[in-house]
C-alpha cells in the first residue's frame, strides 16, 4: 500500500491511492478536537483495517506471485 507509483503506472492513479490515507489522517484530526465516541469508534476501525490489510494481506498477495 502507499502512493508510490510503479513504473507502468501512471502519475493520477499514485495521486489517487493517496486519498484513503488523507481522509483517515483528517479523521484522525476530527476526532482529537471534538472526542466524540462515534469518530473514536470509526478511528478504531480504520486503524485496524489498514494494520489487516498492510500487514497481513499485503504478505499474503505477494507470495503467491
Amino acid at each position: 500500500m502507499g502512493a508510490c507509483p510503479k513504473p507502468d503506472v501512471s502519475m493520477l492513479y499514485a495521486y489517487m491511492s493517496c486519498f484513503p490515507y488523507v481522509l483517515a489522517i483528517l479523521l484522525f484530526i476530527v476526532t482529537l478536537i471534538t472526542r466524540r465516541i462515534s469518530h473514536i469508534k470509526l478511528s478504531a476501525v480504520i486503524g485496524s483495517s489498514y494494520v489487516i490489510g498492510d500487514k497481513i494481506v499485503k504478505k499474503i498477495l505477494q507470495s503467491t506471485r
